[in-house]
């Protein structure tokens, strides 16, 4: 029972330094529990993008290692026009995971919308990569890419 106690005692000591380590891990899952980052997500579900900004600001201030944040933040800036913090939001998710597939397409998405489909492809091409593309965001972004093709070959 001594033994048991002990070990008990140990866990909870160390619970806030594994928790704190969940989200410093890189390619970690969204902030659990984090109230800021959550109502971030509802406010994109709503399509609120100013008020999802003002959200996940400090949800990124207090996760810096959680790609999510970093994505969303970026989503929401591109919904708003903001490319520049857009492209600096997702560029931060890419550091801290290379292999995040919803940023691979928003980011792809967002070279679309400067007119870029060689930098849009890359991603493409990086998603392929990650999921042989099996992936709802590989198909995503094949499907603007075309769009985005039919769009621009269309005569005026």
């Amino acid at each position: 029972m001594r033994g048991l106690l002990g070990m008990l005692l140990l866990c909870a000591a160390l619970w806030p330094a594994a928790a704190s380590a969940i989200y410093n891990e890189p390619g970690a899952a969204a902030p659990v529990g984090d109230a800021d980052f959550d109502a971030g997500f509802r406010a994109i579900e709503a399509q609120h993008w100013a008020e999802a900004v003002r959200r996940l600001e400090p949800a990124a201030r207090r996760h810096p290692r959680s790609a999510d944040v970093f994505n969303l933040l970026g989503f929401a800036h591109r919904k708003l026009g903001d490319l520049p913090a857009s492209f600096r939001h997702y560029h931060r998710a890419l550091e801290i995971d290379p292999e995040h597939r919803g940023v691979h397409e928003y980011i792809g998405e967002a070279w679309l919308m400067q007119g870029n489909v060689t930098r849009a492809r890359q991603h493409l091409r990086e998603l392929e990569f990650l999921c042989k593309a099996e992936c709802a965001e590989y198909h995503e972004l094949a499907r603007a890419i075309r769009e985005f093709e039919a769009r621009t070959a269309a005569p005026r």
